[in-house]
């Protein structure tokens, strides 16, 4: 019978109990744009594609997605360096660690990096 079969799975499962409110997928923060050099973060104030420097790696969080901007002329420690200096942000900032995080180069920019970075 199938309320046997329900009542044997709730069972397995400690019981029914209360539904709690469910929790965001995604925590909500400001956007925030930082260079990346010297393996630290240094904050930029202008958040636009226009502070972007060929020369450099940015982190920008866009508050449901971490971008990784990486110049056509930045070194390639910066370059190396920005994955494991992404997954630091995450933990000295509080982000949630499963935000997605995208890696984007100098002209390859994606229409969700474009749309966050110009809101």
């Amino acid at each position: 019978d199938e309320d046997d079969a329900a009542n044997a799975f709730w069972e397995e499962l400690g019981g029914k109990g209360e539904i709690g409110e469910p929790t965001p997928d995604v925590v909500e923060s400001n956007k925030a744009l930082f260079s990346l050099a010297d393996d630290t973060f240094t904050p930029v104030d202008d958040i636009s594609e226009d502070s972007l420097d060929s020369g450099n790696v940015y982190l920008f969080d866009g508050g449901f997605e971490v971008f990784l901007w990486m110049g056509k002329d930045a070194t390639s420690h910066e370059k190396k360096s920005s994955i494991s200096l992404a997954t630091k942000y995450l933990f000295e900032f509080d982000r949630p660690l499963h935000l997605p995080l995208t890696s984007l180069v100098e002209g390859g920019e994606n229409e969700s990096f474009k749309q966050a970075i110009a809101a």
